[in-house]
This record gives structure tokens, C-alpha cells and sequence, in this order.
């Protein structure tokens, strides 16, 4: 997103579709918006905000006041500063960039091949952007390891918290912290040390362009939730079809595996979403459940059996199912192209 003023409208409304009435700012130099957000919202959704905002702003912050409000704040720069350089779009990016900057390299991988092939690329995007690769470090070990847990990544904390490293260079930021709120740690890490990271995100696959993916536990609490996060993602993409009437098709989805798809033991579990855009612009969201069983499908998807899946219809959806391969669960896939939906 390359107009500031596109930055500024798609940063407030996030933070709108949060509850929320930013504030917005500008002086020759910087737009800045400011918003009260809820202390009801999740740690999870705040990290969510606040990897779209790596995306849409050049600085971003959550500053907790003496008074107890809970205050998100994001800038963005009007007019072009010496040192910024231009990365490519697919970049993910947490502080501010520079010229000549001396970086550090890092991946977690399953073998040492892909650890080396990984470092190679890195190597190579690094040169591309001027920068010098001063550290670089792997660890084989699963995401799930923590950060501490990791001795390559150690290394690389070492050279960013003594300055001979500015920057780091990473595929993804998943790679160095698997949970939500340990990203969040990572990115305020790094701001307060005032480096930069940047991610250069994982080889494209075959297929849809993944938008976003998230896992709920099957409680009705988790529509709300997820309601937001789609809408985010989705305003962000700046997806040119009805937005409102595909969070609202979600929602049917995520609410039908809730009431119904419960395990027969009753103990927790938790359904997987993910949405995607085909090259036509097309969405496609899925909803994933633990139980395989879909009575009378045919009918429930053609709007004859259950008002969800007849209201999903209603807003415009293509409606499918399929089972895993594996046949313990399935997926239940709702597509909307940019034309349909009620507006």
C-alpha cells in the first residue's frame, strides 16, 4: 500500500471495526492515528492489529495510561525520508529500514539442507537491499521451541542487543515465535532496541493466495472473535467485493461447526479457519471441524435443511464440503466473488 493517505483509511478502519474512534493527526511530515481500545479485547486479536499494522504503518505502539485506557497509536510517514529504501510488497516489516545497514541473518528449519538454502536467499535479498550480512545462525529444532530454548538464535540476540547488527533478516516471523502474544514481545524487542526486521516471507505455493488462517476453540465466544480478525484482514487486502457480506457468510460457517460439530466426548476442540483469494478474486473461506459427519449434506447446502447455511446462501455464497484425507474431519468452504454478497 504506497499512498499514505490509503495507509491512514486502512488503518482506521481496523481500528473501527475494533469498537474503537481513532483520532487522526497530520502535520507536512507524518499522519498520526490514535485510538481507546477496549481492555476487553483479547491477546490474540491485539497481536493480530498489530501485524496488520506492521503492513500499513511506518511506526506503531500500545501505550497503557496512568488512567488505566489502553491506547493504540500508529504514524505514517507524508513525504519521503533519506534513509527509507524501498522493499518488496511482500515484505513483512517491524521498525525503520536503512541504507548500508549491517544485519543479521536467522532461520529455524527441520534439516540443515533447508536451513542452508533458506540462509542462501536471505544472503542474496539481503545484498539486494545494500545491506551487509554481518551474523547469521539456524537452529533445527520445531517452531514450537522457545526463543531462549534456541542456541543459533541466541547468537543473533547477542549481535542485535551490542549493535554490531542494526537489522535482521528472517523468512518469516513464525519462524523465531510460533505464539501470537511471543510475536508481539519479539516486535517490541526490537522497536525498544531501536533495530529493524525484516521478514521476507515463506516461497509462494501453489494455489489460492492465502489472506489469513486461524485456529478457535469451538465456542460461541470465537464467532465474535473471528468476525473482527476476517475484517481486518479482509480491509487490508482491500478485497474489492462485499466485506461485510463475507464476514457475515463466516460467520454462518464458524457458527454451524460450534452447534454441531462438537465431539461425541464433549472434550474441547477446535475448528480451523482460512480464508484465500484465487486469481480471479474470488474469496474462498473454510472452516474446518473435528467431526466428519454431515447429515443430509446435499441439503443443508443447497439452503433446504438449517437456516445458517440457507442465510449464507442468501448473501451470495457458493457453498461446498469435503473430508479430510485422512476422513477425521472436514471442511465446509463458502466462495464469494468480488461481484456478490447484499452490499
Amino acid at each position: 500500500m504506497k499512498s499514505p493517505n490509503a495507509q491512514a483509511t486502512a488503518i482506521v478502519s481496523m481500528l473501527r471495526a475494533l469498537g474503537a474512534s481513532p483520532v487522526e493527526n497530520r502535520t507536512d511530515s507524518c499522519a498520526r492515528i490514535e485510538a481507546q481500545v477496549p481492555s476487553t479485547i483479547s491477546e490474540d486479536l491485539l497481536a493480530d492489529l498489530f501485524r496488520l499494522l506492521q503492513h500499513a504503518s511506518d511506526r506503531y505502539g500500545h501505550d497503557l495510561q496512568k488512567d488505566g485506557a489502553s491506547v493504540i497509536w500508529a504514524e505514517i510517514d507524508t513525504e519521503d525520508q533519506v534513509q527509507r529504501i524501498a522493499l518488496p510488497p511482500a515484505c513483512s516489516i517491524v521498525g525503520r529500514p536503512t541504507r548500508e545497514a549491517h544485519v543479521a541473518l536467522y532461520t529455524c528449519a527441520g534439516d540443515t539442507e533447508s536451513a542452508t538454502r533458506t540462509l542462501a536467499a536471505l544472503h542474496t535479498f539481503a545484498a539486494a537491499q545494500g545491506w551487509t550480512a554481518v551474523h547469521e545462525a539456524h537452529d533445527l529444532a520445531p517452531l514450537t521451541t522457545q526463543r531462549r530454548g534456541r542456541t543459533g538464535w541466541r547468537t543473533i540476540e547477542r549481535a542485535l542487543t551490542d549493535g554490531s547488527a542494526t537489522g535482521l533478516v528472517a523468512q518469516t516471523e513464525q519462524e523465531i515465535a510460533s505464539r501470537p502474544a511471543d510475536r508481539a514481545s519479539l516486535r517490541t524487542w526490537i522497536t525498544d532496541l531501536e533495530a529493524f526486521a525484516v521478514y521476507t516471507g515463506a516461497p509462494s505455493l501453489a494455489g489460492p493466495a492465502a489472506v489469513w488462517s486461524g485456529t478457535y476453540d469451538l465456542v460461541p465466544d470465537s464467532v465474535r472473535q473471528l468476525k473482527v480478525t476476517a475484517r481486518l484482514h479482509l480491509s487490508l487486502r482491500r478485497w474489492p467485493g462485499d466485506v461485510d457480506s463475507a464476514v457475515e457468510v463466516l460467520a454462518r460457517l464458524a457458527f454451524n461447526a460450534v452447534a454441531h460439530a462438537q465431539p461425541v466426548s464433549r472434550a474441547p476442540a477446535q475448528m480451523h479457519v482460512h480464508l484465500s483469494l484465487t486469481d480471479e478474486g474470488d474469496l474462498l473461506m473454510d472452516v474446518e471441524d473435528p467431526n466428519p459427519s454431515f447429515p443430509d449434506a446435499q441439503a443443508a447446502l443447497n439452503g433446504e435443511r438449517g437456516r445458517g447455511l440457507r442465510d449464507a446462501l442468501a448473501f451470495g455464497a457458493e457453498l461446498r464440503h469435503f473430508l479430510a484425507s485422512d476422513g477425521l474431519s472436514k471442511t465446509v468452504r463458502a466462495v464469494l466473488s468480488p461481484g456478490e454478497g447484499l452490499g
